[in-house]
């Protein structure tokens, strides 16, 4: 039907486009991502912050995560988690001593985590309340702009 050279060449492309879209997919669905368990938590609202000490604004916005942190310390209604993620522990263990960073942090090494709360920038602080993601914030947050968030939703 059609022999054109271009022709082939772009039913070659779209063929191996396919093949990777559906290795990318196969790949995602297989792996079993963990989650952090926030039943403890189901009556607090939920200040989940990914960050690593390898990115630039999470280094600029860690004294500002570590003082909204020290505001809402001794809330009965916040509870603050950090997600040290792509690097080492010991480099994530430094970079929670340096900021004072005195909530719960887990390490994720390998991403899974990061991945299964779909995060696509660092840092990326979730804001959740019962178990459902109320808002997410993406880049470096001002003072501010957290505490109007945690006030909106930890009610």
């Amino acid at each position: 039907m059609f022999k054109s050279k271009a022709f082939k060449i772009i039913t070659c492309l779209i063929i191996v486009l396919a093949l990777c879209i559906s290795l990318a997919i196969e790949v995602g669905a297989s792996y079993k991502a963990k989650k952090i368990n926030l039943k403890p938590y189901k009556n607090k609202l939920v200040v989940l912050h990914f960050y690593g000490s390898w990115c630039y604004y999470c280094r600029l916005e860690a004294p500002t995560i570590a003082s909204v942190y020290r505001k809402y310390r001794k809330s009965k209604r916040v509870a603050f988690i950090g997600v040290d993620a792509y690097e080492s522990k010991s480099a994530g263990l430094k970079f929670i001593k340096k900021y004072g960073f005195g909530f719960k942090n887990y390490f994720d090494t390998s991403g899974r985590l990061s991945y299964s709360y779909k995060i696509s920038g660092f840092p990326t602080t979730l804001f959740i309340r019962k178990n459902k993601i109320k808002y997410t914030a993406v880049g470096a947050q001002k003072r501010s702009a957290l505490i109007s968030k945690i006030r909106k939703y930890s009610k």
